[in-house]
């Protein structure tokens, strides 16, 4: 069996969607975030919507899709674990900690992690 033999039989296993071309995709430019973005070539209006929905963005026309606004100036909270880790990381420098100076290291790896809040409340994302 050659090789263009072994690509489509691959191609035909069951559940398998090697390309959207194949069944009859299209790609649309103003979908993609870069050239080529694979993402944005669809076979219909559901692929379009769930494009746009998974990236927050708005359409009108022949998909309506409402931009996903985020709630801005709001602080970034770095996750419980990422802190957990870093406070053991930096606790190990320091030895014992009582419980009160281990939530005091907490607060200040959180604030860290955090960034410059002021800094990024200025910044328009948006």
């Amino acid at each position: 069996m050659g090789k263009l033999e072994e690509m489509l039989a691959a191609r035909k296993a069951p559940g398998v969607v090697t390309d959207r071309w194949m069944r009859g995709g299209v790609y649309m430019p103003p979908l993609a975030r870069f050239p080529g973005d694979p993402e944005a070539t669809v076979a219909s209006r559901g692929d379009v919507r769930r494009v746009l929905d998974r990236r927050g963005w708005g359409a009108e026309g022949m998909v309506e899709a409402k931009v996903r606004t985020e709630p801005k100036n709001e602080p970034y909270e770095p996750a419980p674990d990422i802190i957990e880790r870093h406070v053991a990381l930096e606790a190990r420098q320091y030895g014992d900690l009582t419980p009160r100076e281990r939530e005091q290291l907490r607060q200040e790896v959180r604030k860290r992690l955090s960034g410059n809040q002021e800094m990024v409340d200025g910044l328009d994302v948006g």
